[in-house]
């Protein structure tokens, strides 16, 4: 129980080693001298002593005492551990066995035999290349030092089996991470297929300071660093940081400063977590090594102080149809980090101004109530109010959350907050400036458009297909045309969303917040225009791109017998049951001069589908008339086709919303 990483601590003394086999039978636990990952009961992380930078013997790793910095918890039984609560959602006790202390997490298989997916036999083929790719980063220098350890000694010569380079990779990072002064811990899976190694850092501890320090991480003033500020206008106070509108403390923001320790606000979890990845990623790839197959998966660890709360007055299915507020926004703020907070304020308040709008809808949907009895014209003025009353809550919205982020934004610090970005492991620096590089971006916004284009015109094609059936009598594409175009925006939106990040991938983004801002930017653009070209063609194009012309001796009645007479879907309303007839010679006549009076501001002339020298109207508009009253007023196909359409999408992303955001994800956690 003393190699390293298991049942004991990590002793000081040793020399660097790559663990190997399990113990011999009848050694009585000790190190068998079996070659590296002859057995599958080897342990795979190792706790060694560095050298002295100075002192050339091995390379570069400086010195640590490793007792108590790596050593291993092991699960606490349950009968033994006292229960703390409930995990949230699901009921079940919570087990304080791993994650007071711990900040990250990273997640590192075991071999096949002892149920985890490495296969030991299998060749690693370019060892040092691979392990270049995880050690040396392009943006610190110092880290292809590294790679004068004398542990990757055994991988120079070649090819290896994937034991060995597994255990290589997880010595040299146990190293790595106590060389930075972070504190390690490990522990197996519950079902003993994983290892978990947990990553953080003394909140109050000198470490997490050099790191703040080094890294000029901005961090809040207490309240007593205002004691000597003097009164600025009647609302404030002498001695006192200034206030915002609801009177909460709006503290200033400074690059932490060791000299000055004593005037910032403690560190937050979220800021641990922030810290200890930011010094991870200055010596190692955590997303290479997780592509290597290395680590499995890493995560920052949720505290179980922080989560309770949250789920108790905020998170809890008991307050599913509660109004939200913005008062759970700074426990947010501190559990999530800020974007995450960002996003629950945008939604709150988005929630928060649509209830207005909500009653002004409403109250406009009353005006088909019959007891009201408006004519068509009046009903028609009211939902041209509502759509004045929708043009200023958009400019309101936009007005009143803009300064919400500002304010916010002040309060939390958020100023050049990009530059703690994470660099990304898919950056290639070399591409900068190339016609590769230029080309590639080109691709992808030459892609983006016609992702668009290609969009577009099969939804054109649908309506074209659906009135060349119309004019053949067969209406199946136009009694299912709303689901299809509901199906189609589905369908489009979802491949969108995973075609969208390898378009992103090509534009080479540096940082984490680089490639989410263009993601973001992508995927919004192209959503939102499949979301809202389907209206848009029904509401605006149509009735200029999808007209019906007729030919003969009376062309209008000509085209109104396509529209209507070959599939009998003449209008309600009109005077005439059936307004144009259909002879056996196939002349198409009206049954009396003013039968189609209820299509005339429907209608136009085309010279180029006219006879010669003729001036009467022979087509119809692609938005025609479906009920009339008195055969005056009409709706027209456009206005039923649009509210149909709109209310199809509403109810699907409303049952989809809930069944796999809400539903599946509840009966799976249970």
């Amino acid at each position: 129980g003393d190699d390293g990483l298991g049942d004991g601590p990590c002793c000081e003394g040793r020399t660097p080693r790559v663990l190997g086999a399990a113990p011999a039978a009848g050694a009585g636990g000790s190190p068998s001298s079996s070659s590296p990952g002859a057995s599958s009961g080897r342990r795979l992380l190792a706790c060694t002593r560095g050298e002295d930078p100075r002192s050339g013997n091995g390379g570069w790793w400086p010195s640590v005492n490793c007792a108590g910095s790596a050593q291993s918890s092991g699960l606490l039984q349950a009968e033994e551990a006292q229960t703390k609560g409930y995990i949230p959602l699901l009921g079940h006790d919570v087990i304080l066995d791993d994650n007071d202390s711990a900040a990250f997490v990273l997640v590192m298989p075991k071999e096949e035999e002892l149920g985890g997916v490495v296969d030991p036999n299998s060749i690693i083929e370019e060892p040092m290349r691979n392990c270049r790719n995880i050690f040396v980063r392009r943006r610190n220098t110092e880290s292809k030092r590294n790679m004068a350890w004398e542990g990757f000694g055994l991988l120079a010569s070649g090819p290896v089996a994937a034991g060995v380079y597994q255990a290589v990779i997880r010595n040299a990072l146990l190293h790595i991470l106590k060389a930075a002064g972070l504190i390690i811990n490990t522990f197996d899976s519950i079902d003993g297929d994983e290892i978990f190694l947990t990553v953080s850092l003394d909140a109050n501890g000198s470490q997490i300071k050099q790191l703040a320090q080094r890294f000029r991480y901005p961090m809040p003033l207490k309240a007593e660093a205002y004691s000597h500020m003097q009164a600025e206008g009647e609302d404030h106070e002498h001695g006192s940081p200034m206030c915002d509108g609801y009177g909460r403390p709006v503290y200033a923001y400074m690059d932490y400063d060791m000299d000055m320790e004593k005037l910032f606000q403690a560190f937050r979890n979220v800021d641990v977590i922030r810290l200890c990845l930011k010094c991870m990623d200055e010596w190692v790839d955590l997303n290479e090594m997780q592509n290597q197959g290395v680590i499995l998966r890493f995560f920052p660890v949720a505290q179980y102080e922080q989560v309770e709360p949250l789920h108790e007055e905020w998170g809890g299915l008991h307050g599913i149809f509660r109004f939200p507020t913005h008062a759970c926004e700074d426990d947010l703020r501190d559990h999530f980090g800020e974007s995450i907070a960002f996003f629950f304020t945008w939604f709150c308040h988005y929630v928060r101004m649509l209830f207005p709008l909500a009653c002004v809808g409403l109250l406009c949907t009353l005006r088909r109530l019959p007891a009201l009895n408006l004519d068509l014209a009046s009903q028609r003025l009211v939902q041209l109010g509502f759509a004045f009353v929708m043009t200023f809550w958009a400019c309101l919205f936009n007005e009143m959350f803009s300064r919400k982020v500002k304010s916010k934004a002040r309060r939390w610090g958020m100023k050049d907050w990009t530059r703690f970005s994470v660099e990304r492991a898919e950056y290639q620096c070399e591409l900068e400036g190339t016609w590769k590089l230029w080309v590639q971006r080109s691709l992808a916004d030459a892609f983006v458009f016609s992702f668009c284009g290609a969009f577009a015109g099969s939804l054109c094609a649908v309506e074209w297909w659906t009135a060349v059936q119309r004019e053949q009598g067969d209406l199946f594409f136009e009694q299912w045309g709303t689901y299809i175009v509901v199906a189609m925006i589905k369908v489009v939106s979802f491949v969108w969303s995973k075609l969208a990040p390898i378009i992103v991938g090509w534009q080479n983004h540096r940082t984490d917040d680089e490639y989410s801002n263009a993601l973001t930017w992508v995927v919004a653009s192209v959503k939102i225009f499949v979301a809202l070209f389907p209206f848009i063609n029904t509401a605006f194009l149509k009735k200029y791109f999808e007209p019906t012309c007729g030919r003969g001796p009376d062309p209008l009645a000509h085209a109104a017998w396509k529209v209507y007479g070959s599939t009998s879907s003449w209008p309600t309303g009109i005077p005439y049951e059936v307004p144009v007839q259909k002879f056996e010679n196939g002349t198409i006549m009206r049954v009396a001069e003013d039968s189609l009076d209820f299509i005339y501001h429907f209608a136009f002339s085309e010279p180029s589908t006219a006879a010669e020298g003729s001036q009467a109207l022979n087509c119809l508009h692609g938005c025609y008339p479906e009920q009339c009253v008195d055969g005056k007023a009409c709706v027209t196909n456009c206005t039923l086709e649009l509210e149909n359409t709109l209310w199809t999408v509403y109810i699907v992303h409303l049952a989809c919303t809930l069944l796999f955001c809400l539903i599946i994800p509840i009966a799976l956690a249970k």
